[in-house]
């Protein structure tokens, strides 16, 4: 029996028959009768499936419309006849004896895989597909060139993997092809050939030459692409460990005079100034991009010990073109000391090309190679007709399937919880910007499965759980001299759009800039100013309660599922913004830490006293909370709804309102206004803010200035400002236009008021005379 099932056109070459004559055959046995010789003069089934005498079994496969069997009898081997129409197929064997993997989809889908034509490789690129489409059929006749070999060691490796079921040596389940042994794959490729002889792609003369060349091309390969003075020191009698101090600085004469007896000195000379710095800018700046990336590959592998059919392997992968062997081999007679120093050249080229570009954008990457930056950089330009393209999937080792990149799973979480996305409406969103990004909907096999992100989201919030814990670990403790790092929560409630009341928790620590992984292992306490803070949400829950033992509860429970057990004794408080209730909580939370540090055994006392929590007050809150007592009782409160109020902080909100409608009609008026007078004023208006933070008083000065400049009529800007602002009101058809020649009236009224005055520099008093200067005094860190 035959492992591969036949192409009848295969079967019909090896009997020495046309199809014609193979169909005729066929027939008779089908029939059978009198001019038959027996025991095969009875009819026999070849299509049934089962058991016959003869073990052959006839079978069908593609388009029914169409035939290939029709006017084919001089038909030579080709892929031709496999693209469409109805072909015939032989399996020869006992049933219980024919190798189940195989069937004629395989088989097809196999050769579909091996020519470059197979669907899977869609996501691999246009360019590695069409490149594999180029190379496959020089690679399997078993010519002795670097294409050939370019295919062994860039496709074969993968095709053996993902159909590592079908083969008859058991080919390895790694990630790293370079593992799986060039014998295996010599075999591997043995069976393909067999299988194209079989499916009538190939001629079997190939088959043939395949095994001729098995012997003959190995060795003399190996030998054209091995450096000149590689060959050499293989005879040389120095040791292996004195030669291998060759590649250190002070041998590099004795390198050099092997060289100049290969007679290629001038070759590695030029090849030396090819890789200076100057060549290689210019170079680059002449558009020799991809000759550069490819240099540098080259000469990465040549200090690595790699061999050029690796090296090409790479650049190819990456668009470039092969290097020649006489150049590879340049850049191998190099001492191995001076070729690093070439090779630090590349970083050089890098930071060259990344201060000659715009802004922050792309940049080549310090550990990137220049070819993979070339290649990426060409999916940018409409010449290359490419767009970029997606990889939010990897084949997994277990079963070849596609799996969503964790980095993609903790992008795609990212969107999904920060900006609250609904699961179910993600992939229309992701169709979207697949359409904005790359000009086109997303093909059905792009989108990641919502199943898939449901179970990524609580398995990466574990990891992100142990990373921090990894970090809290280094970094809370006690200092050599004896000091204790703490951690601290900021708490708070809060109402919005809804009448739920949600309870805010947030832990905070100052993380120092560590000599080494352990703080303990410092000499000196970590500098202050090397402080760096983080935050860390804890949650935004609804509140348990409205006490402060409900919060503490709630506080009690997120802490325990969100921070490991060994950094709950250096918890040290929290800040509040100076209620009782705040500060009782966060004493609560105390308590209920130092609760669990007893019940659970956990050493929680500090120098022998039962810790107490730090409550610092929240300056920024208090200072803000000032404010807006003393603005209260100085201008009174404002009326929510009532907008005709006469009021500071509603005259700051009318003028927003009616500048924003047009703002460069607005400022047009201003220009006007000022003509002739040598004056500029630039209006910049704020929406007023209910709670009157710091925007209130910047707003309200820079309303003040503008009251401040009088004009030749004896009114100020702003006066005048609206007068004109209620004209254009006027020309405003529909009910804008009631609105602001109202809204422009009250606002020339408020403008004339000296109590408006008044009150407004009082507002920019409290941001410039208080605010600013006792903030800063509090947070202001002392550096001696």
């Amino acid at each position: 029996s035959s492992k591969w099932i036949y192409h009848e056109g295969a079967l019909a070459t090896k009997l020495g028959l046309s199809l014609d004559q193979l169909h005729s055959f066929m027939q008779t046995i089908v029939r059978g009768g009198s001019n038959v010789p027996p025991p095969y003069n009875i009819a026999i089934d070849l299509d049934s499936g089962g058991d016959n005498i003869l073990n052959l079994h006839r079978m069908k496969h593609g388009d029914r419309s169409t035939s290939n069997s029709d006017d084919n009898s001089d038909e030579e081997p080709s892929l031709t006849h496999l693209a469409t129409g109805l072909s015939t197929y032989y399996q020869i064997g006992r049933k219980d004896t024919i190798d189940k993997r195989i069937n004629i989809k395989t088989q097809l889908d196999l050769i579909k895989m091996v020519t470059g034509t197979h669907p899977l490789l869609d996501k691999f690129g246009d360019e590695y597909k069409s490149r594999r489409q180029q190379i496959w059929k020089e690679w399997i006749e078993g010519s002795n060139n670097i294409t050939s070999a370019l295919y062994t060691s860039d496709h074969l490796p993968y095709i053996a993997l993902h159909f590592r079921r079908l083969w008859d040596v058991t080919v390895p389940l790694t990630e790293n092809v370079k593992e799986i042994p060039t014998a295996m794959l010599e075999l591997v490729k043995k069976e393909i050939v067999d299988l194209f002889v079989k499916m009538f792609v190939i001629p079997p003369s190939a088959l043939d030459q395949f095994t001729q060349l098995r012997r003959s091309t190995r060795n003399s390969f190996d030998m054209e692409i091995e450096p000149a003075n590689a060959r050499k020191r293989k005879h040389s009698p120095v040791s292996e460990d004195s030669s291998a101090m060759l590649d250190d600085d002070d041998d590099d004469e004795e390198e050099e005079s092997i060289v100049a007896a290969d007679g290629n000195e001038d070759q590695t000379s030029e090849m030396k100034k090819t890789l200076d710095l100057g060549s290689l800018k210019q170079l680059w700046c002449s558009g020799e991009f991809k000759r550069v990336g490819a240099l540098e590959i080259a000469a990465k592998w040549a200090h690595a010990g790699e061999d050029l059919r690796s090296a090409n392997a790479k650049i190819i992968l990456l668009g470039g073109t092969a290097v020649s062997i006489a150049d590879f081999d340049s850049i191998k007679r190099i001492s191995k000391s001076t070729l690093g120093r070439k090779i630090h050249n590349f970083a050089g080229l890098k930071k060259f090309i990344n201060d000659n570009l715009p802004g922050n954008m792309f940049h080549v990457g310090t550990d990137q190679l220049v070819l993979e930056y070339v290649n990426h950089g060409l999916r940018y330009t409409n010449t290359s007709g490419q767009c970029l393209s997606q990889e939010m999937h990897f084949i997994s080792k277990h079963n070849n399937q596609k799996e969503l990149r964790l980095d993609c799973a903790n992008i795609i979480r990212h969107i999904i919880v920060c900006y609250d996305i609904p699961l179910s409406k993600f992939p229309s969103l992701l169709n979207c910007f697949g359409v904005l990004l790359f000009g086109r909907q997303l093909r059905l096999d792009e989108f990641p499965s919502t199943a898939t992100i449901r179970l990524h989201i609580p398995r990466l919030t574990m990891i992100d759980r142990h990373f921090t814990s990894v970090v809290d670990l280094k970094t809370f403790g006690t200092t050599p001299h004896g000091f204790h790092v703490l951690w601290y929560l900021i708490t708070d409630d809060t109402a919005h759009l809804s009448k739920l009341k949600h309870h805010g928790v947030i832990r905070t620590a100052s993380y120092g800039k560590k000599k080494g992984d352990n703080r303990n292992e410092q000499d000196d306490d970590t500098d202050i100013m090397e402080q760096q803070p983080r935050f860390i949400t804890l949650t935004s829950s609804k509140a348990v309660g409205t006490d402060a033992e409900g919060n503490a509860e709630l506080n009690m429970k997120v802490i325990l599922e969100e921070v490991h057990p060994e950094i709950l004794r250096n918890f040290g408080g929290g800040t509040v913004d100076g209620a009782g209730s705040a500060a009782k909580e966060i004493r609560d939370t105390q308590a209920l830490v130092n609760e669990y540090c007893e019940v659970n055994d956990i050493a929680y006392m500090r120098n022998g006293v039962v810790p107490r929590a730090i409550i610092p007050k929240d300056c920024f809150h208090m200072d803000n909370v000032t404010i807006n007592a003393a603005s209260s009782i100085f201008s009174g409160d404002s009326e929510r709804g009532n907008s005709r109020q006469f009021h500071p902080l509603q005259l700051l909100q009318s003028i927003h309102d009616i500048h924003s409608v047009d703002t460069v009609a607005s400022q047009a008026i201003i220009d006007r206004l000022l003509m002739g007078t040598g004056m500029k004023y630039k209006l910049r208006t704020n929406r007023e803010r209910p709670q009157r933070w710091r925007v209130n008083g910047l707003f309200a000065l820079r309303i003040i200035e503008m009251m401040s400049i009088e004009l030749e009529d004896d009114r100020n800007l702003l006066t005048a400002w609206a007068v004109e602002m209620h004209l254009v009101g006027g020309k405003v058809s529909g009910p804008d236009s009631q609105w602001m020649k109202q809204t422009a009236k009250e606002i020339a009224v408020m403008a004339q008021s000296a109590t408006i005055k008044i009150s407004l520099a009082f507002e920019a008093e409290l941001v410039g005379e208080y605010f600013d200067i006792t903030h800063f005094d509090r947070n202001r860190q002392t550096t001696d």
